[in-house]
């Protein structure tokens, strides 16, 4: 595959970074991969100089730095959001046991029940995700460059 631009024109904090088009494509050539292993990026150039070399490396690198940090934000939103609703639906199904009508009781009872829900979902689902991710980009982040000329 040839890829005319390498480095985007847009970056956060003035370091360059990779534009989507290689970043796409070495993520999903990487997905294959198994994330516990050293994974290796082959470029294959004879027209790439040292300079060059070093300033690809660095926006490889700090591309995946951001999503690895983005990740850990939305995990830390994931848990802190997951706390909420399962104190919320604790909360409510203590209140539901004092609750003298049966009625307002059993309503209160199905609240408290849809919170606990969703926290096992978020649980089951959403943090197996999440965590993938972040195991993902973390061996993306450490994987090793070289440089093959041909």
């Amino acid at each position: 595959m040839i890829l005319t631009d390498f480095l985007s024109d847009i970056s956060v904090r003035n370091i360059p970074v990779i534009s989507a088009d290689v970043a796409d494509f070495i993520e999903n050539r990487m997905s294959r991969k198994n994330c516990s292993d050293q994974m290796v990026l082959n470029i294959h150039s004879n027209c790439i100089d040292e300079a060059e070399r070093k300033k690809y490396k660095i926006a490889i690198k700090e591309y995946f730095r951001e999503n690895y940090e983005q990740n850990q934000q939305e995990l830390k939103a994931h848990y802190t959001g997951t706390c909420v609703l399962a104190i919320l639906g604790i909360v409510i199904l203590a209140i539901a046991y004092t609750i003298q009508f049966e009625f307002l009781q059993e309503l209160v009872d199905t609240a408290a029940c849809f919170f606990l829900w969703e926290v096992v979902d978020r649980i089951a689902f959403k943090s197996r995700e999440l965590r993938r991710n972040k195991k993902r980009y973390l061996a993306l982040l450490n994987m090793r460059i070289e440089y093959i000329e041909e």
